[in-house]
């Protein structure tokens, strides 16, 4: 569904079972997020292995939040100026910025959820960042990044979803 093409005076309505069995998932998603519960049992000069460890679970929550955005705008149609949307790409950020080092591997597995996210980013700043992680990336030779800094840049500028933007421009490409 294309939500820019209903009439902006019609109400349109999503099956509160829909809604419910969303808010299901994404709470199933949360409670298997582990990263706080690990950060908090780390001790100052931990080592190495330790932090090794909760990079691989933020970049996990990358990709949990990267679910529950996509489960708001895609399934909800929740539009991305919404502040529950904008809250979680705010979240991801926080996540990215605290425990994942731009340009490390754990960032380039998170092109995907970055894209999501700054597909969606309405906050200059958020769209910085985002802007930034992925040019370090397209810099190491990832064509999925120079792919999503294209594509965000034109969600922007056109005020477009990249699931809709990607149909429509026929772009056939994979951003891993």
């Amino acid at each position: 569904i294309n939500v820019n093409e209903f009439n902006k005076n019609e109400i349109f309505r999503i099956d509160p079972r829909i809604v419910s069995k969303c808010l299901d998932i994404e709470l199933s998603l949360r409670e298997e997020d582990k990263l706080s519960e690990e950060v908090a049992k780390l001790k100052p000069g931990a080592n190495p292995l330790d932090i090794h460890h909760i990079t691989v679970l933020a970049s996990n929550r990358g990709f949990l939040l990267m679910a529950i955005l996509n489960l708001y705008r895609r399934v909800l149609l929740i539009p991305k100026t919404d502040k529950i949307i904008q809250r979680v790409i705010k979240e991801m950020i926080s996540t990215f910025t605290n425990y994942i080092p731009s340009g490390s591997g754990a960032d380039l597995c998170n092109i995907f959820p970055l894209f999501c996210a700054g597909s969606d980013a309405t906050d200059l700043n958020d769209r910085e960042f985002i802007i930034q992680r992925l040019e370090v990336l397209s810099s190491k030779a990832s064509p999925g990044a120079r792919m999503a800094i294209k594509v965000v840049k034109k969600c922007w500028a056109t005020n477009s979803n990249w699931f809709d933007l990607m149909f429509k421009d026929k772009i056939d490409a994979v951003i891993v």
